[in-house]
């Protein structure tokens, strides 16, 4: 029976050593992505500076997007909801969508409250849209208005456009 005990108490240790080893492998992998990431971003502006280049780059992580763009154009299936300079855009997101986008961003600062936006709701299909807000079906904002066919972007001065009729009420 202590026989037992002490395979079984090995067997405990082997598996904790063999989760922390995981973990430490991982921490280590999140590490390095991150280190690619900045050196690819610090390349990135080093060449728009050197060759006055415009870079078209699309993507879901607007913390990458923030460092290497003047502007930024937001799209939901398809269709542009918002735009705005990079600081307008961070520090007054109008649109419900990137509201959540920016929302998903992790912070580094451990104490900084966060309020997480989760999307809820149903996509809509982006083969067959109907016609007005495409954002609807997952927005905690939406009102029967929304899903009439939509007009022009509202202007919200130094180019900055949002299309959302809730957005004149300022969410």
């Amino acid at each position: 029976v202590l026989e037992l005990r002490r395979a079984q108490f090995r067997a405990e240790q082997d598996r904790a050593k063999a989760d922390a080893d995981l973990a430490y492998q991982v921490q280590q992998e999140n590490a390095r992505k991150a280190l690619e990431t900045e050196r690819a971003e610090a390349e990135l502006i080093r060449l728009q500076k050197e060759k006055g280049l415009t870079y078209m780059f699309i993507t879901h992580d607007l913390s990458v997007v923030r460092h290497i763009s003047d502007d930024i154009c937001v799209m939901y299936l398809g269709q542009l909801v918002e735009k705005s300079a990079t600081k307008t855009l961070f520090n007054k997101p109008m649109h419900p969508y990137t509201q959540a986008l920016l929302s998903a961003i992790p912070v580094a600062d451990i104490d900084k409250p966060v309020k997480r936006i989760m999307m809820k709701g149903e996509l809509t299909s982006p083969i067959n849209p109907k016609p007005g807000c495409r954002f609807m079906n997952r927005c905690e904002y939406a009102c029967e208005k929304c899903a009439e066919p939509l007009g022009d972007p509202t202007d919200f001065g130094n180019q900055h456009t949002c299309l959302c009729i809730r957005c004149q009420e300022n969410l």
